[in-house]
């Protein structure tokens, strides 16, 4: 196994750590595909979490499902005007800490 480990740290501030481990497929693994048609879906990843982000916009390319990506809800609200979403079902995937800070925003 390979990987990388980073530290930031800023004096009263404190210390951040990440790391990056480099998993390789097993052998019996199997490949995961929805039970449903996806091709007509588009989702909205709405995450200030850059890795969970980018995990579940991987997954959602594997599965040929279109995306948006933003961080937080008035931006997301912009990219919604100008983006042109003829799907028949969009998703917002949204984290519940963004939730709880957008707790007063309302969709115009």
């Amino acid at each position: 196994m390979q990987g990388k480990i980073y530290a930031t740290s800023t004096e009263g501030k404190g210390s951040e750590f990440t790391f990056e481990v480099d998993l390789l497929r097993a052998a019996h693994a199997q490949t995961v595909a929805p039970r449903c048609r996806v091709d007509d879906f588009f989702i909205i990843v709405l995450s200030h979490n850059h890795s969970l982000a980018q995990s579940l916009l991987r997954q959602c390319s594997h599965w040929g499902i279109s995306t948006l990506n933003s961080d937080s809800l008035p931006a997301a609200t912009e990219l919604i005007k100008h983006y042109p979403i003829a799907h028949t079902t969009c998703l917002i995937l949204m984290d519940a800490d963004l939730l709880e800070k957008n707790r007063n925003y309302h969709l115009s």
